[in-house]
């Protein structure tokens, strides 16, 4: 699980080519880039840039994350048969 930022532009950010659209309300429901015309469903655009954001993680063999969010260590708890 990766943690993002409360503040984070997923859905001001444009899917297609990364421009972030300052001017987006909770009202507009639909995400038309100015830059580059992607025109795509708002939550829908939001999905696909903060699946991005957590594929671009890049995890060292010895667990240490390269990148400045926040993670959480899921435990696996053992239990006697």
């Amino acid at each position: 699980m990766v943690i993002v930022a409360r503040f984070y532009p997923s859905s001001k950010t444009c899917s297609n080519c990364q421009h972030i659209k300052q001017d987006l309300t909770l009202s507009d429901r639909w995400f038309i880039c100015d830059n580059c015309g992607v025109f795509l469903p708002r939550d829908w655009n939001a999905s696909i840039n903060l699946a991005r954001y957590a594929d671009g993680l890049s995890v060292k063999a010895c667990g240490v994350v390269n990148a400045d969010v926040a993670t959480v260590k899921q435990e696996v708890k053992k239990s006697p048969i």
